[in-house]
């Protein structure tokens, strides 16, 4: 059951994920410091997506390109 609490923070998620686009919410986690990896599970968590669709999306960002593109050589090794 949903106390009022829960539902206050519940519109307040979905506010904050109309107001600000994911690429936004990407490029501040990481001015932030976040990891790849905790802007992932940030993302899942906010954002409701899965991990495959929440690692596509971080890695492809812009602001993460030098470090996917350092790991693309181990990633290869690994496979």
């Amino acid at each position: 059951m949903n106390t009022h609490k829960d539902q206050i923070e519940e519109k307040s998620k979905k506010d904050n994920r109309t107001e600000n686009s994911i690429d936004n919410a990407i490029r501040a986690l990481h001015k932030q410091g976040l990891t790849i990896t905790e802007s992932m599970k940030v993302l899942i968590s906010e954002y409701g997506m899965s991990l495959r669709e929440a690692k596509k999306i971080v890695s492809a960002h812009p602001v993460w390109k030098a470090v996917t593109e350092a790991a693309e050589p181990l990633h290869d090794n690994l496979i």
